[in-house]
């Protein structure tokens, strides 16, 4: 009988709940997941392939697809890290005269941003009524929705005077209408609180050495965590 090889577990803490998630870095099989994705190019392709490898390099029972977006995103940085490596090496051009220029980025300084920005998830709608929102899914994102459905996915429930209404006891069909009545200024900060939705973005600064002009670079989805 063939040996088990035994992997190191790491505990990473959920930006959204602050709940603490043990992982394994990720081995050839899930590599393979990674490179198929990377050659596709896809957007959506690499979200799938990062949810794939995220759960199954997860040693706890959870459901990933229940991961809000930045949540899965900081995740699979973490086990990219332990996987491969926390330095990642990019091969950034300057904006002015096209010089290709190394840069290395330790990976472990990446962190969500915008978790304490001022957000409001309670909508006011009336007197009467209001809407409690959360952030949209990983899969939820991936399947391509309109932007009316992820609304209505993101609704947790809804107030009518002293009675809560559970939103999964209706259609989305339902919800939908119910949100294409809405003032167009309760839509507005509607939109306002997914426009705030908290991501991972790093800004890599460079000087280049041929024309010596500052160079920012940004970052943030997973086309720029695949190689």
């Amino acid at each position: 009988m063939l040996p088990k090889i035994d992997t190191p577990i790491f505990t990473f803490t959920q930006p959204s709940t602050g709940k603490d998630i043990r992982f394994r870095p990720f081995v050839v099989k899930e590599e393979k997941i990674l490179m198929l994705a990377n050659d596709g190019g896809e957007p959506a392709d690499m979200v799938q392939a990062a949810q794939q490898v995220v759960q199954n390099c997860c040693v706890d029972d959870i459901d990933v697809k229940e991961f809000t977006l930045f949540d899965l995103q900081h995740l699979f940085i973490k086990i990219k890290g332990k996987s491969t490596g926390e330095i990642q090496s990019y091969n950034l051009g300057c904006g002015k005269c096209g010089e290709k220029v190394g840069y290395d980025l330790n990976l472990d300084d990446l962190q969500v941003s915008g978790l304490d920005e001022d957000v409001e998830s309670f909508i006011k709608v009336t007197e009467d009524v209001g809407i409690q929102l959360k952030w949209p899914t990983a899969e939820l994102v991936l399947v391509g929705q309109d932007d009316s459905t992820i609304v209505a996915m993101c609704i947790d429930h809804v107030i009518d005077g002293e009675e809560v209404l559970d939103i999964k006891q209706e259609t989305v069909d339902d919800v939908i209408e119910f949100i294409e009545s809405l003032p167009l200024n309760v839509y507005t900060k509607i939109t306002e609180y997914f426009r705030k939705m908290p991501r991972i973005e790093h800004t890599l600064e460079f000087t280049c050495p041929k024309c010596s002009e500052e160079n920012y670079v940004v970052i943030s989805g997973y086309e720029h965590f695949f190689g």
